[in-house]
């Protein structure tokens, strides 16, 4: 869709012909949800780093996507504090995509290595 106006019509062939675009379909269906959420970025020994408080766009069984003013590098580990209304979930995760934003604030895709309730 698009190719010859917003892309190139080679590189769309290209990206159908290896079927790069499987590579791209979601494994788990999300939904928008927003709720607050804790964020302690973790350093390579899995100490905390640092730690802001921001809100969820939207969540899957396999991860979440997240406002962060603060910079984050796509591989990084964190760990999430999830305020559902009923429950707090925990969970670790990596970041998969530092996506733009609106100004200052970019977005974070992460997706979920472990989660489990906390009491």
């Amino acid at each position: 869709k698009g190719a010859g106006r917003l892309f190139d019509p080679e590189i769309v062939s290209l990206f159908i012909d290896r079927q790069c675009y499987a590579i791209e379909q979601r494994r788990f269906p999300r939904i928008d949800y927003q709720i607050p959420v804790d964020v302690i970025l973790l350093g390579s020994s899995g100490l905390e780093e640092r730690r802001f408080e921001t809100e969820a766009l939207d969540i899957s069984e396999g991860g979440l996507l997240f406002w962060s003013a603060e910079p984050i590098q796509p591989h990084s580990l964190v760990r999430l504090l999830m305020h559902f209304p009923s429950e707090k979930i925990e969970a670790i995760a990596k970041v998969a995509r530092v996506l733009p934003g609106d100004g200052q604030r970019k977005k974070i895709g992460a997706y979920f290595l472990w989660y489990g309730t906390v009491d």
